[in-house]
C-alpha cells in the first residue's frame, strides 16, 4: 500500500512486508505464503480461472465452466468455495451471488440452469469491492449494508423479510458458513 511503517499497527494487521522504498501492510489475512517468484507455481498451479482477471470473461469463464462441469452433483456453495475450480470466490460473495440468482446453496451444481450467470454475478459483486474502502457486494460500504445475506443470520431478508438462516458448506476443519434466505433461494423442485 506504500504506507510507512508506523501505520502497521491493530487488532486486524497479519502481516507487514516492506522495502526501503515501500511497506504493504496485509489486514484480516487468514493465511499466507512468501514464496520466490520461481515457485509460486508449486502454491498457485492449481488454482482455478482468477475471478476477477480482467480476461475472465473471454477466456477464463470457458475454463471455469469446465471445472465446474467436472463437479458434477457437489452443492454449488461447495462448488464456489473450491478454489480449484475458480480462484477468488469466498463464502461473503458464495453468498451473495446465490441470493442474487435466487439459488439455493445446496443445488447440485449439475442442476444450476445457468453456471455462466453466476459467476459473472460473482465476479460484479466482487467488483464492487476492488476500489471500495471496505468489502461491499452492495455497492455500500456503511456498516451493516455490506451485504443482502453474509454475515445477517437471523436478521430480515432485505428482499422478503424471512429470517436469514445460515447453513454449512464443505467438512469439518474446512466447512464454511453460507447465508441463505430460505424463502427467496427455496429448493426447486
Amino acid at each position: 500500500t506504500g504506507a510507512p511503517a508506523a501505520a502497521a499497527r491493530g487488532a486486524f494487521v497479519r502481516v507487514v512486508l516492506g522495502t526501503e522504498a515501500w511497506t504493504a501492510i496485509g489486514t484480516r489475512i487468514g493465511m499466507l505464503d512468501v514464496t520466490a517468484t520461481r515457485d509460486e507455481h508449486t502454491l498457485i498451479g492449481h488454482l482455478g480461472p482468477d475471478i476477477l482477471d480482467p480476461t475472465f470473461p473471454c477466456l477464463g469463464l470457458a475454463e471455469a465452466l469446465r471445472r465446474w462441469a467436472a463437479q458434477g452433483a457437489t452443492p454449488i456453495a461447495e462448488v464456489l468455495l473450491d478454489q480449484r475450480v475458480i480462484a477468488g470466490i469466498g463464502t461473503i460473495y458464495t453468498a451473495e451471488s446465490l441470493f442474487a440468482r435466487r439459488i439455493w446453496p445446496w443445488t447440485a451444481a449439475d442442476q444450476v440452469q445457468d453456471p455462466a450467470a453466476l459467476l459473472l454475478a460473482a465476479r460484479t459483486l466482487m467488483a464492487r469491492s476492488v476500489d471500495a474502502v471496505a468489502p461491499t457486494a452492495t455497492g455500500d460500504t456503511t456498516r451493516g449494508r455490506t451485504t443482502l445475506v453474509h454475515g445477517r443470520g437471523r436478521q430480515p431478508c432485505r428482499r422478503c423479510g424471512s429470517s436469514i438462516a445460515v447453513g454449512r458448506a464443505l467438512v469439518p476443519p474446512v466447512d464454511r458458513p453460507v447465508f441463505y434466505c430460505p424463502r427467496c433461494q427455496a429448493p426447486r423442485p
